[in-house]
């Protein structure tokens, strides 16, 4: 069958060293945290982010997708920058997609810190207990597409990375059947390139002189790409801009159903460094 490929950059010399991820048989949770550096209640959600991340590395297991459970993503908006201070890391697309996701639950509200998993909306993020079932939820499924993560080693002003997405077999079992397997018509891929160990002393604003610590920042957002019968190829090679730390950059992938935004699965995979 025919790979639908999206080239974004042209394509450039491989690195020496190269590394890859496939997503687990079960689904993965996509947490997604909108959060800003201009809101005063958001740096309690940026450290409650970076410790489920450090569970993650702690258990020694598939650091880059918490041990196999989640994968976790900071969206900064940028509704808050002109309230004194301008967040380095905001993004228009960011705010985008939290309206498209409040929109699709049938509400107009948007807010920071929010969190979602799998596209839904998660207000009980502040509980480890309601947390962790909440994941466990997610990984009792199968997962009806499988993800292949391939990334080179970045130089100081490229990373090149590609995705792959291709249905699964429990996806050709639920094919036409009641389920709540999205239509693969219906599905679509997105990448995101993200940094970690981020410090910011903030100047402005309702956080002015405090330090703020960043895990999981998003640098770079490609997608929505349709995929056609749930099959798909991302390939680009991401220019890499003044102030990005190769060593601390890391991409996620993951397919939704752009009906009602229920993510069906997503992997992550750090960046390569040469020794």
């Amino acid at each position: 069958m025919a790979w639908a490929a999206i080239s974004l950059f042209a394509a450039a010399p491989l690195q020496a060293a190269t590394c890859s991820q496939t997503s687990p048989a079960h689904r993965v949770a996509l947490v997604e945290l909108y959060t800003s550096e201009g809101c005063s209640s958001c740096p309690p959600a940026d450290r409650w982010l970076a410790h489920q991340t450090a569970l993650g590395e702690a258990s020694g297991r598939a650091n880059a997708a918490q041990a196999g459970r989640l994968v976790a993503l900071a969206l900064h908006v940028d509704y808050w920058d002109s309230l004194g201070w301008k967040d380095a890391f905001a993004q228009p697309a960011f705010t985008q997609r939290q309206r498209q996701l409040s929109a699709l639950a049938q509400t107009t509200l948007i807010y920071t810190p929010e969190v979602f998993i799998n596209g839904r909306e998660f207000r009980k993020w502040g509980s480890e207990a309601a947390f962790n079932a909440a994941l466990d939820v997610v990984a009792r499924q199968a997962a009806p597409e499988r993800i292949t993560l391939r990334l080179d080693s970045p130089n100081p002003k490229t990373l090149n990375l590609e995705a792959r997405f291709t249905p699964t077999a429990d996806s050709a079992m639920n094919a036409g059947a009641k389920s709540k397997t999205a239509s693969p018509a219906d599905l679509q891929a997105y990448v995101a390139v993200y940094e970690n160990d981020l410090t910011r002393v903030i100047g402005a604003g309702e956080n002015r002189g405090a330090t703020l610590h960043h895990t999981q920042a998003v640098r770079r957002w490609i997608g929505p790409i349709a995929l056609a019968s749930g099959q798909g190829r991302i390939a680009s090679s991401v220019p890499l801009e003044p102030g990005w730390n190769p060593a601390h950059l890391g991409v996620a992938a993951f397919v939704e159903n752009r009906v009602d935004g229920e993510v069906l699965q997503a992997t992550s995979l750090p960046a390569c460094v040469e020794p």
